[in-house]
């Protein structure tokens, strides 16, 4: 039988996944531009598909997760190359 110490919590389960998903998280222009998009003009925004409506939830969320853990969100830190 495992001893008490080879289960982790329901709590670290939950940072676990969230750390992955900060670490996977990278910054999209065209994400960004739907949000500029969602802000600026939210009729234009309502008529898009729920698939994209859907994405740009996901990016968000994912986002918000990746800044709370430390990481530089901005367009200027997220360069390749």
């Amino acid at each position: 039988m495992l001893e008490p110490q080879h289960f982790t919590g329901h709590g670290d389960q939950r940072r676990i996944k969230q750390e992955r998903r900060a670490a996977a998280w990278r910054y999209n222009p065209e994400m960004e531009r739907l949000a500029a998009l969602r802000d600026k003009d939210p009729a234009a925004y309502e008529r898009l598909s729920p698939t994209v409506h859907m994405s740009l939830g996901y990016y968000d969320q994912d986002k918000a997760v990746a800044q709370q853990f430390g990481r530089d969100v901005s367009a200027t830190g997220n360069q390749e190359g």
